[in-house]
């Protein structure tokens, strides 16, 4: 479907360079770039995002429209909106912290930003069109959409923890990660 494809389109030049950064960590090298000060691009993306999400949500309106049939298969898919929304706003909050002492931005980061970003839209596009009736899903997949789920509140935890500065640097194995527990952690805040 058109509206499918047009929900993750978004996100694929944001999903090659993640993995790109990825494949050069495995290979021993930065695994991330830096994007100094907020250039004018940059600064454009808010109102291209308002843009491209409004376009979606007027797709999935006028689909949902069309006709309605309500299913217990499609829940996963909304659970799979709010994990993935809530992973991508981690990751935006983590780089709009860090943009002041650092003077710019984390490409993995925003990366990441986007891509669960566009995650969520796609889940959230799968179940209008469930709704609508285009699309039939059957149990196994949901049951795929459940793992997903547990996978994205795994994630979701670890971001939380990058957040706190529980961990200082996700590329490193563990015996050589620089760990330390925040105070707020251990109190419970």
């Amino acid at each position: 479907m058109v509206l499918d494809l047009y929900s993750v389109v978004i996100g694929l030049p944001a999903g090659v360079a993640w993995l790109a950064l990825r494949v050069e960590a495995f290979a021993g090298g930065r695994g991330d770039r830096f994007i100094s000060g907020t250039p004018s691009w940059l600064r454009a993306v808010p109102a291209a995002t308002a843009v491209y999400a409004a376009s979606l949500l007027a797709g999935m309106v006028a689909t949902a429209a069309a006709g309605v049939h309500v299913s217990a298969l499609m829940v996963p898919n909304l659970f799979l909106v709010v994990i993935y929304l809530a992973i991508s706003g981690s990751c935006l909050r983590t780089q709009l912290r860090n943009h002041p002492q650092l003077g710019g931005w984390s490409v993995s980061g925003l990366s990441l930003t986007i891509i669960f970003a566009t995650c969520a839209l796609m889940h959230a596009v799968t179940a209008v069109l469930h709704v609508h009736g285009g699309l039939r899903l059957r149990p196994p997949r949901s049951g795929d959409r459940l793992a997903l789920a547990a996978a994205g509140l795994y994630f979701l935890s670890w971001c939380a923890v990058l957040y706190r500065d529980a961990i200082h640097d996700w590329n490193l194995v563990p015996e050589e990660a620089d760990l330390v527990v925040p105070s707020a952690a251990l109190s419970g805040r």
